[in-house]
């Protein structure tokens, strides 16, 4: 990837809920510079953003990049993690 930015950050998909579930929640990971999304991965039904970044994150090569969020991944008193792969 190089040294750019990428941005994640997770959003409510509206309009997705029905009477078989709740509304789709989708984290996903934006090259700032390109303006170009990577990757998106749904999260699952029970449970967070922050457990669903590690899975987006190995999907997508994010080496040399800085990557950040809107919100702060402190915010549910647990940290996003990815093992350094360098």
């Amino acid at each position: 990837m190089g040294r750019g930015v990428v941005a994640v950050d997770g959003k409510t998909m509206r309009g997705s809920a029905n009477a078989r579930h709740g509304a789709y929640h989708v984290v996903s990971a934006f090259a700032a510079e390109n303006q170009l999304v990577l990757g998106e991965v749904c999260v699952a039904e029970k449970s967070n953003e922050i457990e669903a970044v590690p899975e987006l994150l190995d999907m997508i090569d994010v080496s040399g990049a800085v990557v950040g969020s809107f919100r702060p991944c402190g915010n549910a008193g647990k940290r996003a993690e990815k093992p350094d792969i360098s």
